[in-house]
């Protein structure tokens, strides 16, 4: 008898994959527009700072957030952001989500795990490839890129000790509650495509 779809399935892993490149992509029909994807950014960008993360400094990830600050990230644009699910560099390696910024010229790899394991060699090699895909594109060299790991059972307190945390930032889901205060915002003004995010962010976050 519920009337959200999220009252009566359980998502794969690869749902939720689906569901967050929907809720990051501005153009979507959630009504949200960059926001979402802005949360994200000022919460990467925040633990970044926090001198936490484990990442080494001279590392893009560590490059790429001491050059986007929450106060920068806050006063952008990133309505020219898309994202792109599962895009091969090759026929076994496809990074779950990338973000793809032409205008603020940055591309971020997000690769999910919502119930298994993160795993050092899967990381190094997404990141070692992706590398060697910069040096062959000259379109690419003038993007800055970031490397993020999410996982839904995220526990900060064994961050450094995640797999390659010094070149892979590590995040939970946290970051939602933010999302979904202000879509829950959107529903109470008649906005009903930001249901599915206020529900969605709701069960990630409890």
């Amino acid at each position: 008898i519920g009337d959200q779809v999220l009252d009566v399935i359980s998502l794969s892993e690869n749902q939720h994959s689906d569901i967050l490149a929907w809720m990051l992509d501005a153009r979507e029909g959630h009504g949200q527009g960059d926001e979402i994807l802005r949360d994200l950014l000022v919460s990467a960008s925040t633990r970044v700072a926090s001198g936490e993360s484990g990442l080494a400094g001279r590392g893009m990830t560590a490059k790429f957030f001491a050059s986007w600050p929450p106060s920068r990230i806050r006063t952008t644009s990133f309505g020219a952001a898309f994202v792109a699910r599962e895009l091969g560099m090759s026929a076994s390696e496809r990074v779950d989500l990338f973000v793809i910024d032409a205008q603020n010229k940055f591309v971020l790899l997000l690769e999910n795990k919502a119930g298994a394991a993160h795993s050092q060699a899967q990381l190094d090699q997404y990141r070692e490839s992706f590398s060697r895909v910069v040096a062959g594109n000259p379109r690419l060299r003038d993007y800055a890129h970031a490397y993020i790991a999410l996982d839904r059972e995220f526990d900060e307190e064994s961050a450094t000790l995640r797999p390659a945390a010094n070149a892979w930032l590590h995040l939970g889901y946290d970051w939602l509650k933010i999302s979904a205060s202000r879509a829950l915002m959107h529903v109470e003004r008649g906005n009903a495509a930001a249901r599915l995010v206020v529900s969605y962010c709701n069960r990630q976050t409890d």
